[in-house]
């Protein structure tokens, strides 16, 4: 009796102590692992990916210095929600922003990736994006959407086509809808003629925007 009692107290203890444990490597709060300056800067690091276009740019010349300005703006006005890097130093991420909307409703990004010791990034993957919410609604809902990545688990059951008719968790992806990790963009399979229309306006932009950087260089020779 007496040795079942002690290995009760043994499993109490080991499942106290675990728990301890799991609590603390699973702590997503940004300041536990980083800086005010840390956070600003890795906000900063994204932006370019999990961020609106400036006006009349493209993908393809959005890292130029010209647009910095624009992106540190963009960048203050997204918060970092979640926060974690695992053993193998893949780095997960939840980011929000205040969305258009008739109400105070906020949208949030959550994602992965990879840098190297110079801190390029090698790997980046945003795995979903929510719906509209209002902030502590959408707080409350994603810390379980960004535990599940973060174990590696499907996502599935969050997606819109798998919950009931009024909860609207996951918007992307979709089936139309899933993200590019070469090209680091969400894809729609849908064909839609004014984004098609957009898009040859934005490579006349990038076109002239280009011989314009062009002729300024060869100016100063």
């Amino acid at each position: 009796m007496r040795i079942k009692k002690q290995l009760i107290l043994l499993l109490v203890v080991f499942a106290t102590n675990s728990c301890k444990d799991y609590n603390k490597k699973y702590d997503f709060t940004p300041s536990k692992h980083l800086t005010e300056q840390e956070d600003s800067a890795f906000r900063y690091s994204i932006i370019r990916y999990v961020g609106k276009l400036p006006p009349k740019a493209s993908h393809t010349i959005k890292f130029d210095p010209y647009f910095d300005e624009y992106y540190v703006q963009l960048a203050n006005t997204h918060k970092l929600d979640y926060y974690y890097t695992s053993e193998d130093g893949l780095v997960y991420f939840q980011v929000s922003r205040m969305a258009p909307s008739l109400h105070e409703k906020y949208v949030a990004t959550g994602g992965k990736m990879k840098v190297d010791d110079r801190g390029n990034i090698i790997y980046y993957e945003e795995v979903y994006r929510t719906w509209k919410m209002p902030l502590n609604d959408m707080l409350n809902v994603t810390k379980n959407v960004f535990t599940d990545m973060v174990n590696g688990k499907s996502l599935e059951k969050y997606y819109t086509s798998n919950t009931s008719e009024d909860v609207y968790i996951i918007e992307f992806p979709d089936e139309d809808t899933y993200f590019d990790t070469e090209k680091r963009v969400w894809i729609s399979k849908r064909a839609d003629v004014l984004q098609q229309f957009e898009e040859e306006k934005l490579r006349q932009y990038e076109k002239n925007f280009l011989q314009r950087k062009e002729a300024a260089a060869d100016s100063l020779k």
